[in-house]
This record gives structure tokens, sequence and C-alpha cells, in this order.
């Protein structure tokens, strides 16, 4: 089977990657020379371990395990980010600030 996929980011390189593997032909396409141009290259802060979700256990659990499986996969694409700035909202928070920073923790 021959697959055109359009979108050479984070989602259409992996979706192109599985399907190679599983056999099948598959060309990718991109308005860009090179894969990453947009959004997937220029937003390395979404790979996270969870602590933009503080009021989520079950989330945070699961930014963990994808994290730690996407690493595994592709860790040698990525990048750390220097500085990281978290900040929680003195008034109208859900949240209080102890909580969030054992969330960090």
């Amino acid at each position: 089977m021959k697959i055109k996929i359009v979108g050479a980011g984070w989602y259409g390189c992996h979706l192109a990657l599985a399907l190679q593997e599983r056999g099948m032909t598959v060309q990718l396409h991109d308005i860009a020379k090179n894969i990453f141009a947009g959004a997937s290259g220029s937003n390395p802060a979404r790979l996270h371990m969870g602590q933009h979700y503080p009021r989520s256990h079950q989330t945070r659990k699961h930014c963990q395990a994808h994290n730690t499986a996407f690493l595994k996969m592709y860790g040698g694409l990525t990048r750390c980010v220097p500085v990281n700035i978290y900040a929680i909202a003195d008034k109208d928070s859900l949240v209080d600030f102890g909580n969030y920073r054992q969330v960090l923790d």
C-alpha cells in the first residue's frame, strides 16, 4: 500500500515511521524544505512531565508515561529548555502554591 502524508512535524513523521515499520510505502510531504520546520520545531516546551496540570493526578501520570516513551524513541531529536518558569495566581486560583510546589517536586 502506498500512502502520502502531508505535514512533516512530530505527528506526520511519527505516523510515517510507524506505517513504514508495518511494511507500507510512505511519502512524506511538507511545504517547508526540512522536517520540524513549523510548530513542531518551534515549541520545545510541550514535552513535559505534567506540571501544567496540577489538579489532575491522572493527567500528570499519563504525561509522565508518554514523556518516557517519547524520549526512549525520539530523545536524540529533542533539546532541553534552559529556563522553565512556572507561576500560580495569588487570587482566584483553584490550586494553592503549596500544592503546586508539591506537584513540581
